[in-house]
C-alpha cells in the first residue's frame, strides 16, 4: 500500500514539474498570442532560493518573530539580513522604545539585543582591534 501511494506521489511531481505555463501576452500591433514559458527558464534557476520580500513583508515577519520572542518590541524599521545554513531567516530591527534586536527565525525565537551586541563588539576590540565581532546591528535607530 506504502509502495502504491508513494507511487502515485511521483508521479503527481513528474507531472506538474513536466508542464510549463501558458500566458498569454499582447503584441505591439494588440493581436494576443498564446506563449509557452521554457521549462528550463527562470523557475529553474530560483530553485532553492528564498523569494524577494517587500519592505512591508520584511517588517510584518520581523514584527511576528519579536511578538514571539516576547520582546516587547513595536517594530519601526527591519531589514532582512540573511538566511542561515539552517534555512532560518535573520532580521534587524530598530524598535518603537527600547533597544532593538537581531532575531533569528528558530523556534524559539534567538535574540540579541544590539545594546549587548555593540558592548561586546567594543570589549573584543579593545583587546584585538582586528577581531571580527560578527553580525553587528546598521540600522541608525538602533
Amino acid at each position: 500500500m506504502k509502495l502504491r501511494i508513494a507511487a502515485v506521489l511521483l508521479a503527481l511531481a513528474f507531472s506538474a514539474a513536466s508542464v510549463a505555463p501558458v500566458a498569454a501576452q499582447t503584441q505591439p500591433d494588440g493581436t494576443r498570442e498564446a506563449t509557452r514559458a521554457p521549462a528550463s527558464g527562470r523557475a529553474g534557476r530560483d530553485r532553492g532560493r528564498a523569494p524577494q520580500m517587500t519592505p512591508e513583508q520584511i517588517q510584518a515577519a520581523a514584527q511576528e518573530q519579536a511578538t514571539l520572542a516576547n520582546t516587547g518590541c513595536q517594530v519601526t524599521e527591519a531589514k532582512l539580513l540573511g538566511t542561515t545554513a539552517e534555512r532560518t531567516s535573520v532580521y534587524e530591527m530598530a524598535c518603537a522604545a527600547g533597544p532593538g534586536y537581531i532575531i533569528e527565525t528558530k523556534t524559539p525565537p534567538n535574540v540579541t539585543d544590539c545594546v549587548v551586541l555593540a558592548h561586546s563588539a567594543a570589549t573584543l576590540r579593545a583587546s584585538n582591534p582586528a577581531a571580527d565581532v560578527g553580525p553587528q546591528c546598521t540600522i541608525a535607530a538602533n
